[in-house]
């Protein structure tokens, strides 16, 4: 009796090992692209492909210059960080980074950030994306992968999230990407440029698996073997003495 039930157990630990290990991602190859003025295709910036990160810039893309770095430091995770943009005449930027080449399989939570830490022109903003693409494309900032996204427009720092969203990765690649989409009117001059100095924070994570009804039906009846058990031990006990 006791062995049946040390069996049982394990192959229950097992099953729930095996269930809970889904979500599990490799880090992917950062790529930067940028294009001016909307709307536009995205160029690659020289400088702006590695891993696990990336440091670019100055780059000239339309009327305005462009620094920034990005790393992938931890699992699943993609961070553009002290990305600036400036301007002497304004004008609309599109910049984005892919993260192409990461591996998952299962559900997995998406939590996304948003800062702008600085903004200066007469008229300013920032919309903020991330995106998940199941087809591994390069700078896709399709509407249909988009996971979350804010408008930023305050002049000093501003925040937006965590926001977490749920998708199904695939088994073999996926890319995940960070675009900003800046603007920045009026008062830009050579002594003075418009500017903005903006993040954005993205991290996936295995998602909680509900147990299936079959387990929760043998969790049941392992208890109720495990009592049984120690009835029958009880019993032989009393007879015995």
């Amino acid at each position: 009796m006791r062995r049946k039930a040390l069996a049982a157990a394990t192959f229950f630990a097992g099953a729930v090992a095996l269930i809970s290990s889904s979500g599990v991602f490799a880090a992917p190859l950062i790529q930067v692209g940028a294009c001016s003025p909307t709307p536009c295709a995205f160029a690659a910036l020289p400088g702006g492909s590695g891993f696990p990160f990336v440091s670019f810039g100055p780059d000239t893309v339309g009327t305005f210059q462009v620094t920034g770095t990005a790393d992938t430091v931890g699992i699943g995770t993609l961070i553009s960080q002290t990305i600036t943009a400036s301007t002497t005449t304004g004008g609309t930027l599109d910049l984005i980074f892919s993260g192409t080449g990461a591996t998952g399989i299962g559900p997995a939570v998406f939590t996304s950030s948003f800062t702008s830490n600085q903004q200066h022109a007469t008229t300013h903003s920032v919309t903020e994306n991330t995106f998940f693409d199941p087809a591994n494309g390069l700078f896709n900032n399709d509407p249909a992968t988009l996971l979350s996204t804010a408008t930023l427009s305050s002049a000093i720092p501003q925040t937006a999230g965590p926001f977490d969203v749920t998708r199904d990765s695939t088994l073999g690649t996926v890319s995940v990407a960070e675009e900003y989409v800046v603007t920045l009117e009026g008062g830009c001059t050579v002594d003075v440029p418009c500017s903005a100095n903006l993040t954005i924070d993205l991290a996936a994570a295995a998602a909680p698996v509900p147990e299936p009804a079959s387990l929760t039906l043998l969790s049941a009846a392992l208890i109720g073997l495990g009592w049984l058990g120690r009835r029958s031990r009880r019993t032989v006990d009393r007879r015995c003495a």
